[in-house]
C-alpha cells in the first residue's frame, strides 16, 4: 500500500495527541466516558486511528506471515493479531461505556480487555526480548493500577498503555510495505 508507512506515522501522532488532550482536558475518568457526550469525536478520531493503524499493519507488516504461538493448533501469526486488535477497537468504539444498557457496558469492556491482550501479545510474542517484556509490564501494570487501584484516571492509564503500544508501531515502522 503506497505511502502506508506515512499513514501509521500520522495516525499514530494523531491518536496519541487526541489522547493525551482527552487526559489533561481530565473531563472524563477514562477515554471511553467520552462517549455520547459533546466532546466524542475526541473518542472516535482516537479509535478509529488507533483500529486503522492496526488494520493497515494486517495487510502492509513484513513479517505477516510469521506464526507467534498455537491456539487450539491454528498457528496465529501477525497479521492475525493486528486485523482482530484493528476490528476490537472498532466494537471498543461501537460499544459506549455510557450506554445505559448494561450489556452494552460489558461489552465495551470485554473489547477493550481483548483488544489491550491482542495488541500486547504481538509486543510479547514478536519482538522476544526483554526490552519488550519490560515494555509490556509498565503498560500493563500502568493501566490496572488506574483501572484496578485508582492510582490515578483510568484516562491516563489508557495513555500509559497505548504509549508501549505506540512506541512498537513506530519503531517498527521500517517493516510496513510500501
Amino acid at each position: 500500500m503506497k505511502g502506508a508507512r506515512l499513514i501509521i506515522l500520522i495516525l499514530t501522532i494523531l491518536s496519541l495527541s487526541i489522547a493525551t488532550l482527552m487526559v489533561c482536558l481530565n473531563l472524563y475518568p477514562s477515554w471511553s466516558q467520552y462517549a455520547r457526550s459533546l466532546e466524542e469525536p475526541l473518542l472516535f478520531a482516537t479509535l478509529s486511528s488507533i483500529s486503522s493503524i492496526f488494520l493497515i499493519r494486517s495487510f502492509t507488516f513484513k513479517d505477516k506471515f510469521k506464526a507467534l504461538f498455537n491456539i487450539l493448533g491454528i498457528n496465529i501469526r501477525i497479521e492475525h493479531l493486528n486485523r482482530i486488535t484493528g476490528f476490537l477497537f472498532i466494537g471498543v468504539l461501537c460499544t459506549p461505556v455510557t450506554h445505559p444498557n448494561v450489556l452494552v457496558e460489558n461489552l465495551h469492556m470485554v473489547f477493550t480487555g481483548l483488544a489491550i491482550l491482542t495488541a500486547y501479545s504481538e509486543i510479547i510474542f514478536y519482538n522476544k526480548n526483554k526490552f519488550s517484556y519490560i515494555g509490556s509490564a509498565v503498560g500493563i501494570v500502568g493501566f490496572l493500577l488506574a483501572f484496578i487501584l485508582n492510582f490515578y484516571s483510568v484516562g491516563l492509564g489508557e495513555l500509559i498503555a497505548a504509549l508501549v503500544i505506540s512506541f512498537n508501531i513506530i519503531f517498527h515502522l521500517n517493516k510496513i510495505l510500501e
